[in-house]
């Protein structure tokens, strides 16, 4: 249902752009997150789903658009149809909204039964990979440079701990990118990453700005949100510090993962022997002068460029691959995703079996 959530009416028509306040943090850390990720006039599509995180930004922006912002907006909503009318609700609640604020809206609708949900996979991660390939769609058919998703500082932290809790590596401590390539001349941006959810449902407060609340947040069906309500029940003053102690930890995995990557690419430069859109073949003896550490981390950035799923490798399957690369012998292994990989005349040749998609 509609919801203000704790908040007092303000008074304001719901949908009405107000001139935009000095002194308010939360269009002051929009700005500033716009500032660092966006160039002048570039458009934007903004990812949407009704809640009250993606509203703040929707209605900031409308608020500094008038001001400042010369580049298209419009706005993209997934309907996954997972909460049967609830969904349906939600479309027609950002569809509505949109054509108040006179912003174009595109809005699909998943057939129930779709997502693409393995034998080792999540309905979160079907609905999640479902949600950013239609946003690829949608920003090339707009063509529109540039995707702005409502992550938060809150979003990070539960992101962070995630990763901890199922044995991550240096890149999964990096947590959310404020930026990253979704598919070739389409970035995903999130400008309102440093931004605690305390600061951004003040200004839904204070603005009177309506939003939907997703009924399967309250459940412990996902992982994420059994972290969320265990975040939730922490004292303030822990939480607080765990915020931020996790976002240094986070700054400083990704400098790291940065130098580590500029190291990976010249070492796939080096061994490189063959390459296409779906297959890769590798020099073993150019790998060798490496240690394993780098070989793998190479692999993985290699994954990463390729744009073939990863999220079911792991480490015990990266160092067996890189293992490969470094011993040269001959052998054949099937890797999660539907990535082969063989070892001959040391060469190491990696193959994509079926089609991959955006992550």
């Amino acid at each position: 249902m509609l919801t203000k959530r704790d908040c007092e009416s303000t008074g304001l028509n719901s949908f009405t752009v107000t001139p935009m306040e000095q002194g308010s943090p939360f269009l002051t850390g929009l700005v500033d997150g716009l500032d660092r990720l966006v160039a002048a006039g570039q458009g934007m599509l903004v990812a949407v789903s009704g809640g009250a995180d993606s509203m703040a930004m929707l209605n900031g922006l409308a608020e500094i658009g008038r001001q400042s912002l010369s580049g298209r907006i419009a706005v993209a909503h997934l309907n996954h149809g997972l909460r049967g009318e609830e969904s349906d609700e939600d479309a027609r609640f950002v569809e509505e909204t949109c054509s108040a604020l006179g912003v174009d809206c595109l809005v699909e609708r998943l057939v129930p039964g779709s997502l693409d949900v393995d034998s080792r996979g999540s309905l979160e991660e079907a609905a999640r990979k479902a949600r950013y390939e239609f946003l690829a769609r949608a920003a090339e058919s707009l063509n529109l440079s540039l995707i702005l998703t409502a992550h938060h500082q809150q979003d990070q932290t539960e992101t962070l701990v995630f990763n901890i809790l199922r044995g991550t590596g240096l890149r999964g401590l990096a947590g959310i990118p404020e930026y990253r390539e979704l598919v070739p001349g389409v970035r995903v941006i999130r400008p309102m990453l440093k931004l605690s959810q305390a600061t951004i449902r003040d200004f839904v407060c204070h603005r009177g700005i309506l939003f939907r609340e997703d009924s399967s947040n309250a459940t412990s069906q996902f992982t994420r949100n059994q972290i969320r309500q265990v975040l939730k029940s922490t004292p303030c003053e822990v939480s607080g510090s765990l915020a931020a102690s996790l976002q240094a930890l986070s700054d400083q995995a990704g400098r790291t993962m940065s130098v580590i990557d500029e190291m990976s690419a010249r070492i796939l430069s080096n061994a490189v022997r063959e390459e296409s859109e779906a297959c890769v073949q590798l020099d073993c003896k150019a790998l060798t002068i490496w240690p394993e550490p780098f070989i793998r981390h190479a692999l993985i950035f290699l994954w990463a460029r390729k744009r073939w799923p990863r999220q079911q490798m792991n480490t015990a399957q990266w160092m067996r691959l890189s293992e490969a690369a470094l011993t040269g012998q001959p052998r054949r292994w099937t890797f999660p995703g539907g990535i082969t990989s063989c070892v001959r005349r040391r060469l190491l040749t990696l193959q994509l079996e079926r089609a991959s998609s955006p992550e």
